[in-house]
């Protein structure tokens, strides 16, 4: 043992396995064979936060580091030589939640821009839909379309990024609310054809009070959120509606990614470039870990002008689709020491000793650190066990 603990921690110390203790005690062991072998394992973890549940080294308990090659055929090795049947963490991709607040308003109606020769023309044409608003839907097929190739999962058909989108006038409405398992031609199918949620007026408040609503209700740990916020005109818009919105992702634990597009005028998006200063202010001065994918790069909070036609629009929405970091950013330690049943017990050997072991206990748990302190709280360790043991012979 790396560490001293009580009694006597000036002795030397090892930890010794499940078979061994029995072996030592002259006793028979009354763990089944499901258990003993279970017990025989290494007790490290892969130290992917991600995992629903433990994914624990499949290698005997203290066996020699394993090569990284050649790789396994399934699983996969990490630096210090366990080997585990999961995903390797370090191959992750990072999946968002991105919510797109699409404005709907009167003059989106206008036909100077018209969507691009996507697939969907003719549809966008045939559902009234060849104007502005149109030319934003065909923007975002081409952005579903971009992440479509390597956001389904291997072994399903469900997306790993979530996708909202609000739509908004005078008031405002999610059409669509975190979906994973839409198709990108069904998502199209949520926004034509253009329908007034209230009225033909523009009112930003109300569109990110939505959005508020939208991420908070789906917030995930495993997506990163970004929003997406469209529109070609003015409106007002509170900072503190804006501050409240990112503060509450970095309460959450991810900072939020914004990106504003002006569809309009630049001297009519004050409002778009006060959100996205705000946006910035709030990524900037968020913890390191609350920064996710982004860590070590500028705050992915952007203002998009020049986007009049539907040439610039398009590409401004596949610009920030490729720009979304492939990879997380999980900082990936060595394999976590998550003590099994191999060297720690609860009611089994330990239990013989207890009496004797509880005069010293709060010394012993005070020489204690990381996985073998919280350990304690469970159980007692064999290799303290053991060498009390020694003593009553």
């Amino acid at each position: 043992m790396s560490s001293r603990v009580e009694p006597e921690p000036e002795k030397d110390k090892d930890w010794i396995s499940h078979a061994t203790y029995w072996e030592r005690t002259g006793f028979e062991d009354p763990y089944g064979l499901g258990q003993q072998t279970e017990f025989a394992k290494c007790d490290a973890r892969c130290s992917d936060p991600a995992h629903g549940a433990p994914s624990e080294c499949i290698l005997p308990i203290f066996h020699a580091p394993k090569s990284q090659t050649p790789s396994p055929a399934s699983g996969y090795i990490s630096q210090d030589g366990h080997q585990f049947a999961c995903v390797d963490p370090a191959n992750i991709r990072q999946a968002y939640h991105v919510v797109f607040v699409v404005d709907n308003s009167g003059s989106m109606r206008w036909g100077d821009i018209t969507p691009q020769p996507t697939p969907i023309l003719a549809r966008l044409k045939s559902e009234g839909c060849d104007n502005r608003y149109g030319a934003v839907v065909s923007a975002l097929y081409s952005f579903w379309k971009t992440r479509e190739g390597h956001q389904v999962n291997s072994s399903s058909l469900v997306r790993e990024d979530h996708y909202s989108v609000v739509v908004f006038d005078e008031e405002a409405e999610a059409r669509v609310s975190n979906d994973w398992r839409l198709t990108t031609n069904q998502l199209v199918d949520k926004l034509i054809p253009q329908q007034v949620v209230a009225g033909y007026g523009t009112n930003f408040e109300e569109a990110i009070k939505i959005a508020h609503e939208v991420i908070e209700r789906s917030w995930s740990s495993q997506r990163a959120p970004i929003l997406v916020f469209l529109s070609d005109g003015e409106a007002r818009i509170g900072e503190q509606s804006i501050r409240n919105l990112c503060n509450l992702s970095v309460k959450l634990g991810q900072a939020l990614a914004f990106y504003a597009i002006s569809l309009g005028l630049d001297s009519d998006s004050d409002s778009l470039r006060l959100m996205v200063s705000v946006a910035e202010q709030v990524f900037q001065a968020a913890p390191t870990s609350a920064k996710g994918a982004y860590k070590g790069q500028d705050p992915p909070c952007k203002y998009f002008s020049n986007t009049m036609t539907s040439i610039q629009l398009t590409n401004t929405f596949v610009k920030i689709s490729k720009s979304l970091p492939k990879l997380s950013s999980i900082q990936l330690s060595n394999s976590l020491p998550k003590l099994r049943a191999s060297v720690i017990n609860k009611t089994g050997a330990s239990g013989r000793h207890e009496k004797m072991s509880t005069e010293w206990e709060k010394g012993a748990t005070a020489s204690l650190t990381g996985a073998h302190q919280r350990a304690w709280d469970e159980s007692r360790l064999y290799a303290i066990v053991d060498w009390l043991g020694q003593q009553r012979m």
